[in-house]
């Protein structure tokens, strides 16, 4: 709020791309250098974790120093009481947004993305490494391209009606996962892997 000045709309959009194009690429580097399999493989990856927090640090640092703003202290009746946060939180519960954002929250709940139990579990039924990295990358784009179609959605049908649809598209894309699981017994591999894989891809779109 205090970087963007109140407008907050255009700088989380450029972030989440920027996060999503990280996942795309990165499951790819890694699963090429473990797919190499040589000693340099780790010392390369030790390496740019360090790389990766000097400049982490470097531009938090720089971010902070450029806007003035975030070192001001706060004042006294910004830090709320505990009376405060009790009337807060029971204003939030009758607000009219609670149940929206409280489906939005339970979206996150899944364990039908590419996750840690996910990945667990298709590495337990012999998935190989090279195609979930794949996957992660190709669900990871799916989610760029939400980030354009967002904008674009929402001046053309409006904000509340971009979030139902995305809200439904990420259901009903969810459902082939879910029959991927249960009749994984008796649905051929490239069809199951089409459905689970496709599935979880698509479902970025609406998340």
């Amino acid at each position: 709020m205090v970087i963007s000045g109140g407008n907050t709309a255009p700088m989380l959009t450029a972030m989440r791309r920027i996060d999503l194009f990280c996942k795309a690429v990165a499951p790819v580097a890694v699963g090429l250098l473990a797919f190499a399999g040589s000693q340099s493989s780790a010392i390369i990856m030790g390496s740019w974790a360090l790389i990766s927090a000097i400049a982490e640090y470097y531009l938090i640092h720089k971010v902070y120093k450029s806007t003035p703003n975030l070192a001001l202290p706060r004042t006294s009746n910004q830090v709320p009481s505990p009376e405060t946060e009790n009337v807060s939180f029971r204003d939030y519960t009758r607000h009219k947004i609670f149940l929206a954002s409280l489906s939005l929250a339970l979206l996150y709940l899944t364990v039908l993305s590419f996750g840690g139990i996910m990945i667990s579990y298709l590495k337990l039924v012999d998935y190989p490494d090279y195609l979930l990295g794949i996957m992660r990358a190709v669900a990871a784009g799916m989610g760029i391209l939400a980030t354009y179609l967002m904008p674009i959605l929402s001046r053309r049908i409006g904000i509340v009606r971009t979030g139902l649809w995305s809200l439904w598209s990420e259901v009903l894309t969810l459902v082939p996962v879910v029959l991927a699981i249960a009749l994984a017994g008796t649905l051929g591999r490239g069809t199951n892997s089409a459905l689970l894989f496709g599935g979880m891809a698509l479902s970025r779109v609406g998340l």
